[in-house]
C-alpha cells in the first residue's frame, strides 16, 4: 500500500506523527505502510491525496472510525463503493447540523428500513421536512426496471407505457398488488381496489370530459354514461346494450338478505318499470311519498294533463280500471286481507264465516269491496263477523245473509266507515 501526493505538499513532522520526512521517496510517495494510520495529531495540506494498493487497483480502501465500520473503497473503474462486510450502510449529506438530535440532511440508506432502500429528507429538533427535487439539464428522469424506456417520464409530468411492445402494461400500485392504477396493453385505464373490501377514494371530484366516457361497475354489465354521444346536459344514462338495468337507493342495509330500499327498475318484473319500495330480513316495508314544492304532481301517459292532479286529489282519466278477483281460502273460518284487493270470491263447500278483515284502511280512508259468494254441492249460508273493532254491520235494510243456492252466486258489497271503524254491509244481488 502506498500514500501519494502531489509535487507541492507540505508534510510537518511533529515528532510523533507516523508520516516522517524521511519516509518521502522522489516519487513523492510513502510506500509499504501496512499498520500505520494517520492519527488526530498528524497534519497533511495538498493538492491531492492518494490512497493505492500496490498490489491490486481495486482492493484500496479508506476506513473510518477506531472499530472501522465505515468502508469507502474503489469497487471497479470510476465506481466508489460504500460497504462493510454484510451489515447495511447508508450515506448522509446534510443542510443543516447542530448535533445529532438537530439536523435536516438527505439520505441514500439501507438502514433506515431493512432490506428497502431510502432515498429522501429527514429531520430532526429544530431541523425543518424538506423537499427532495428530481432534476434533469435535458433528456428524461426515469423510474425503470432495469430497462430504460419501462416506466417513464417524469420529467412531462406523467409515466408512459412503453410503445414498441403491444403486451406491455402499467400500473401504479398500493400496498396490496391490485390495488390502483393500471394501464393495459389497449390503453384502457382502471382503477380500483383489491376485490376484498378496498376502494378507490376520489378527492375534489373525478371528471371524464369525452362525451364517450363511461363508468362501468361489478361485472362490467351496468354503465353510467352522459347521455347520447353527444354533449347532452344534465342528462345521465344508466345502461348496457339490451340488458335492463335498475337502480337502487337503501334506506339500511345489513346484507343482501336484511335491507330497505327504493327501486327505480325495469329487472323486478320483464318489461314493466318498477317504482317503490322493498324490504326483506328485519327490513320494514315503507311507504312511498311523492311531494313537489309546487305546482302538480302528475301520472300521465306521455300528454301533460292526461291523468292529474295528485296534489287537488283528482285524476281525470279515460278508460276503465280493471280489479284483480282476489280467491280466498275456503274453510270454516275464511280470512280475508283488505289490503288484496277489492273483489273477493269464496266458493264454499259448507256454511262458512268471513272473520273480521284485517289490514283496514287508515282514520279518514275509504274503501268498497265485493264479497262473491258461491255454495259448492247443496246450498250454503255464509255469515259475516260483526260486533268487534273492524268487524261487518249490517243496517235496518239489510240485516243478515241468507243462503245462496247450490251453484249459484250471491254478491255482498261493502263499505268501509273509518269514523265507526266498521264494514258496513250495503249491499246483496242473489241467486247469479
Amino acid at each position: 500500500m502506498s500514500i501519494t501526493h502531489s509535487t507541492i505538499v507540505v508534510v510537518p513532522d511533529d515528532g510523533t506523527s507516523p508520516v516522517g520526512t524521511d519516509e518521502w521517496n522522489a516519487a513523492h510517495t510513502i510506500t509499504d505502510i501496512t499498520a500505520t494510520s494517520l492519527t488526530s495529531t498528524s497534519s497533511v495540506v495538498a493538492e491531492s491525496f492518494f490512497l493505492v494498493n500496490t498490489n491490486t487497483a481495486a482492493a484500496a480502501a479508506l476506513f473510518l472510525g477506531s472499530d472501522f465500520k465505515v468502508t469507502l473503497f474503489r469497487e471497479a473503474d470510476y465506481i466508489l463503493a460504500l460497504a462493510r462486510d454484510a451489515n447495511a450502510t447508508a450515506f448522509r449529506v446534510y443542510n443543516t447540523r447542530t448535533d445529532a438530535s438537530n439536523y435536516e440532511r438527505g439520505v441514500f440508506s439501507w438502514t433506515d428500513t431493512a432490506n428497502v432502500l431510502m432515498i429522501g429528507t429527514q429531520a430532526a429538533g429544530s431541523g425543518i421536512a424538506r423537499n427532495v427535487g428530481i432534476a434533469t439539464a435535458g433528456g428524461t428522469v426515469e423510474i425503470n426496471n432495469g430497462t430504460p424506456g419501462t416506466l417513464r417520464d417524469l420529467t412531462l409530468g406523467h409515466l408512459i407505457v412503453p410503445t414498441n411492445t403491444s403486451t406491455s402494461d402499467f400500473s401504479i400500485r398500493g400496498a396490496f398488488a391490485t390495488t390502483g392504477i393500471n394501464v393495459n396493453a389497449s390503453g384502457n385505464i382502471n382503477i380500483g381496489g383489491d376485490g376484498a373490501g378496498l376502494t378507490a377514494t376520489f378527492h375534489d371530484g373525478l371528471t371524464l370530459p369525452r362525451t364517450t366516457a363511461y363508468i362501468e361497475f361489478g361485472n362490467l354489465q351496468s354503465k353510467l354514461h352522459q347521455a347520447g354521444t353527444s354533449n347532452v346536459s344534465g342528462i345521465l344514462e344508466q345502461r348496457f346494450t339490451t340488458l335492463p338495468q335498475s337502480f337502487r337507493v337503501y334506506n339500511t342495509y345489513t346484507d343482501a338478505s336484511n335491507y330497505e330500499r327504493g327501486i327505480f327498475s325495469w329487472t323486478d318484473v320483464g318489461n314493466t318499470l318498477t317504482i317503490g319500495t322493498q324490504a326483506a330480513g328485519t327490513g320494514t316495508a315503507r311507504n312511498v311519498n311523492i311531494a313537489a314544492a309546487g305546482g302538480t304532481v302528475e301520472i300521465n301517459n306521455g300528454t301533460a294533463g292526461t291523468y292529474r292532479d295528485l296534489i287537488t286529489r283528482s285524476i281525470t282519466r279515460s278508460g276503465r280500471v280493471l280489479d284483480t278477483v282476489v280467491t280466498l281460502t275456503d274453510g270454516a273460518t275464511v280470512a280475508l286481507d283488505a289490503a288484496g284487493g277489492n273483489v273477493f270470491k269464496l266458493l264454499a263447500a259448507g256454511n262458512r264465516t268471513i272473520s273480521v278483515p284485517t289490514n283496514k284502511p287508515a282514520a279518514g280512508q275509504y274503501q268498497k269491496i265485493v264479497i262473491m259468494h258461491e255454495a259448492s254441492g247443496a246450498d250454503r249460508t255464509l255469515a259475516l263477523t260483526t260486533g268487534s273493532a273492524g268487524a261487518f254491520r249490517f243496517g235496518t235494510d239489510i240485516t243478515a245473509l241468507t243462503a245462496t243456492t247450490s251453484g249459484l252466486t250471491d254478491y255482498i258489497g261493502c263499505i268501509y266507515n273509518s269514523v265507526d271503524d266498521r264494514w258496513d254491509v250495503v249491499s246483496v244481488s242473489k241467486g247469479f
